[in-house]
């Protein structure tokens, strides 16, 4: 599977942190360290695994690319660095695809560490996410929107305290990370507008701390994201899940032993990268799952050597999948390591003619991956295809039906997974086109032939009248221009295309004659044809009775003439004394199947069309293989017919009747089943384990839980699988199986606004990530002498926020705020020792009142 592999040979420890594909080439960056200073790495590669360059970059004390992507002729990394300080610092380059720099940006926050992680570019635009960390480990985030020559756009900030992974569904930004100890997903628009996000302290029933990685993808019109995350109770257990749009889980699982770095989707399948203690030797070896489409593990790949081997990130190009690392198995120290690995296989597509055409079609794709006419083959990257073949192909007097696959599939279309060598081979019908021509009479028999068959080819009558005392006979058939035969009905192996010709000779008359002529939809008519006055007629057909193989027959009925039924026998004489047309009449018969395993049947048969059938089974309760079996009742195409064990019905087409049987069982005991309820807040009720058909009051108080400004709303209950059991805190459920239902709650910040003068707005609980705004009025006040003017917001901190009375902002955190007032001259206002005293009393008041509040604070 191994396609080629690269070692960074430097002088300190390196590490290949993201790859890229872009160009016809992987681009991998990383960093080499020399004890406290280090150097950027960009390598490039061809497919083939040629090294084009390898290049350092040293523009600060140390620099680390993180991340790297490829649009329209150029490499964007993202990624930190230090500059002699202590603090670290977001930065994002540009290069050409020489690795010349073009530009770059830093992120540099006060009292922040910035590291620029994962990137998107969008409609021109390179979206960045920023990871924050202050004093404390206090968590924040941000995403930057530049355009793609580094101008600074605009950012946003938070709700999400860590942040993984960005992704594009249409025009929405999706970011990954966690929020509140709870993995998390924020959506923004392309302007970088919060628009939501959702909280997930579980998925498919298992608890997630973070999600590491966001892809999303479109199967037919839908779309759907794929997540991983770290597990809550192990992080060197992976968890991929497959959401809708709607955050509604189609499937989750369990990857275990494996700590996940790296997350893509190859064609439309998870792949997850990382290590792993699994394999030998078994310190840590690279990693490698890919993941299908309904959550089933296609392939697991260990590897590595004898020391601690990790991959962090995965890149695709068609059928290769570069992973990137570090590795300190094959060198003295830790080494940046490049694989690439082969993923295709061969499709053998085998047809019965040269001008047969194949295509074959990435799953969701409108052009083609490859193709061609008669058997060929094609080399493709591991994923779901659809293979399609000709349904006809016509050649002159030649056609090729498509019948079946040799594996039994009829459609022409099929899908196909391609996760190993395949050889498919379609299976035609060859037919050849018979043409039956007659200057006289009426010839049958032209049409299409499969290779083989045999036809009918006749023509009736074999005399014509003609007028003027003269007649056309029949006088026999050429094939393709050679004679053949004098019979008028002639049956024939099909082997070639040919062409029937009826030769008549026209001879004159001299007694009176008449023309006997008949029509039948079925069977074959013999007697018609040219008498003389008073002469025997007789007209006869065969078979009376023609079954069309599909339940349904026609049998004849009789002999009419001008509307009248003149005779039953299938041949009728009579003598000619005039012209005669007669038609053959026949009735429809439809066939009534009645099958049983156990007991005896009866009313199976063929039913004329319209006619009442009664099919009934007996006894109705049988002991076989020493159990009770009881009639469960009549079915039709899989469908429930009857329940009735004596059926009647009116036959309107064919009918095939199968009885279906059941065990008759005695309850002895009744089934038990367990109710689990899990949330992170409040006191849950109704949980245990409940005899089958129990109705359960399943319950949670209190439905909020505050504390420190930050409060949890319950909003539903669901069972394991994402689905809704009730947005009430309390409702009932039927036991009839083993339930894990989950308590969902939403998180909600306090905002308190203060203000010694005028009236205050916009205090209160705002949801994660909404918009909140405050406000005061009026802004100027004059009290016993002295006006007091609004100057502007103070956070609790004491640090002025905003000069406007009114204030918006995005809630993502318990939020304090003050208004500060400040003095100023009025018509009235007198500098005596009273104003003097007043105006410090009020200073001294605003002071108190902003410790109180402080201290309120640091207390809860």
């Amino acid at each position: 599977m191994t396609a080629w592999s690269d070692i960074w040979d430097t002088a300190g420890n390196s590490s290949a942190y993201g790859v890229a594909y872009g160009g016809d080439h992987f681009y991998a960056v990383g960093s080499v360290s020399y004890d406290a200073q280090g150097d950027m790495i960009i390598c490039k590669y061809s497919l083939d695994g040629t090294l084009v360059w390898f290049k350092k970059y040293d523009i600060f004390s140390f620099e680390r690319g993180v991340r790297v992507t490829y649009f329209n002729n150029k490499i964007f990394v993202s990624g930190w660095f230090e500059d002699g300080t202590g603090t670290k610092d977001g930065i994002v380059f540009c290069f050409d695809e020489d690795g010349n720099e073009i530009w770059h940006r830093t992120i540099i926050s006060a009292d922040y560490n910035d590291f620029a992680k994962d990137m998107v570019i969008y409609d021109n635009h390179l979206y960045v996410a920023i990871q924050r960390i202050a004093t404390g480990l206090v968590f924040e985030t941000k995403i930057i929107k530049f355009d793609l020559d580094g101008k600074y756009v605009s950012e946003t900030s938070g709700p999400l305290n860590t942040i993984m992974d960005l992704d594009l569904v249409e025009d929405k930004i999706y970011a990954a990370g966690s929020a509140d100890g709870a993995a998390g997903i924020a959506i923004y628009d392309r302007d970088l507008n919060f628009l939501g996000m959702y909280l997930f302290s579980s998925v498919g029933g298992y608890k997630v701390t973070d999600f590491f990685g966001i892809e999303a993808v479109k199967e037919g019109s839908d779309y759907f994201i794929y997540v991983a995350g770290f597990d809550e109770e192990n992080v060197y257990e992976t968890i991929v899940a497959k959401l809708t749009l709607d955050m509604e889980t189609v499937w989750a699982i369990k990857i275990e032993n494996c700590r996940g770095e790296g997350f893509e989707v190859h064609y439309g399948f998870p792949v997850v990268v990382g290590d792993t203690s699994k394999g030998t030797p078994a310190l840590r070896n690279f990693y490698m799952v890919k993941i299908s489409p309904e959550g089933e593990i296609m392939y697991e790949k260990i590897w590595g050597g004898d020391g601690r081997d990790y991959l962090y990130e995965v890149a695709f190009c068609r059928g290769y999948i570069c992973v990137v690392g570090t590795s300190d198995s094959y060198t003295a120290s830790y080494s940046g390591v490049v694989w690439c690995l082969k993923a295709e296989y061969t499709l053998q597509v085998e047809l019965p003619y040269e001008k047969l055409k194949w295509l074959i079609f990435y799953k969701g794709f409108i052009l083609p991956a490859g193709g061609g006419y008669g058997s060929g083959s094609a080399t493709l990257p591991e994923a779901d295809y659809a293979v399609v073949v000709d349904e006809k192909f016509e050649e002159e007097d030649t056609r090729w039906i498509f019948d079946k696959w040799s594996d039994g599939i009829e459609d022409s279309t099929r899908e196909i997974r391609l996760f190993e060598d395949i050889k498919l081979k379609a299976l035609y019908k060859k037919q050849y086109k018979i043409t039956v021509e007659s200057g006289y009479g009426t010839a049958t028999g032209s049409g299409w032939y499969d290779e083989g068959a045999t036809a009918t080819v006749s023509v009736s009558p074999t005399q014509v009248q003609l007028g003027d005392n003269k007649i056309a006979v029949f006088k026999g058939w050429l094939k393709n221009g050679e004679f053949v035969s004098e019979e008028s009905t002639l049956v024939v192996s099909v082997t070639e295309p040919a062409t029937y010709t009826a030769t008549w000779e026209i001879k004159t008359i001299t007694v009176k004659t008449y023309t006997v002529s008949a029509v039948s939809p079925y069977g074959t008519i013999s007697g018609i044809g040219v008498y003389g006055e008073g002469a025997t007629a007789t007209v006869s057909i065969n078979p009376t009775v023609v079954d069309h193989g599909n339940g349904t027959r026609h049998v004849f009925e009789g002999w009419v003439k001008n509307g009248e039924l003149i005779s039953t026998d299938p041949s009728y004489s009579f003598e000619v004394t005039e012209d005669v047309h007669l038609k053959a009449r026949w009735k429809t018969e439809y066939l009534v199947e009645v099958y049983s395993e156990y007991g005896t049947v009866s009313g199976g048969g063929w039913y004329e069309k319209g006619a009442k059938a009664t099919i009934s089974v007996s006894p109705t309760e049988v002991e076989a293989e020493e159990k009770t079996l009881v009639f469960k009742g009549w079915y039709l195409e899989g469908q429930l017919a009857s329940k009735e064990a004596s059926y009647s019905f009116t036959v309107d087409s064919p009918k095939s009747f199968t009885a279906e049987w059941t065990t008759k069982e005695i309850k002895e005991t009744v089934e038990e089943y367990t109710i689990e309820l899990i949330s992170r807040y409040g006191e849950t009720k109704g949980a245990g384990t409940y005899p089958e058909g129990t109705i359960v009051e399943i319950s949670i108080t209190p439905t909020t839980y505050e504390k420190d400004g930050t409060r949890y709303t319950f909003t539903g209950w669901y069972f394991q699988d994402g689905t809704l059991a009730s947005k009430e805190p309390m409702f009932n459920i039927k036991v009839t199986k083993d339930e894990k239902i989950y308590a969902k709650w939403a998180i909600e910040y306090k905002v308190e606004v203060y203000s010694r003068y005028g009236t205050v707005s916009g205090a209160g609980w705002y949801r994660a990530g909404s918009k909140a705004s405050i406000s005061v009025s009026p802004t100027k006040v004059e009290k016993n002498g002295v006006q007091y003017v609004f100057e502007g917001w103070m956070d609790e901190n004491g640090r002025m926020i905003s000069t406007s009375p009114t204030y918006t902002f995005t809630v993502n955190r318990p939020t304090v705020l003050v208004a500060k007032w400040t003095t100023s001259e009025t018509i009235s206002l007198h500098f005596n020792f009273t104003t003097i005293i007043m105006v410090v009393a009020f200073t001294a008041a605003i002071l108190v009142l902003l410790l109180i509040i402080i201290l309120i604070k640091k207390k809860k």
